[in-house]
């Protein structure tokens, strides 16, 4: 849980407790949302696109107190890096 960075993209990813996760844009505006769970050796974030539930499913490769990566459909590495502890979600 926390806020972290990611190597794919410049707005941080605020990660919650309860499952949640959201980006937000400068201003506070969530710019994207939905929930985000590990299972076996993968982290699934799910999220809504349009009309339909997309389950983005990530093999971890290696996890440490603040940081971890996974590996992304394309095949490619994503490293997540904490930049502040867990705060609670603004429902």
């Amino acid at each position: 849980m926390g806020t972290w960075t990611s190597s794919r993209t410049n707005t941080p990813i605020n990660m919650y407790a309860n499952g949640e996760w959201e980006i937000k844009s400068d201003e506070g505006n969530i710019m994207q949302y939905g929930v985000w769970q590990v299972a076996g050796q993968n982290i699934i974030w799910s999220f809504k696109d349009g009309g339909r539930i997309v389950h983005d499913i990530n093999p971890i490769v290696s996890v440490a107190p603040n940081e971890f990566k996974v590996s992304e459909q394309d095949h490619t590495t994503t490293t997540f890096t904490r930049v502040a502890p867990a705060a609670t979600p603004k429902s």
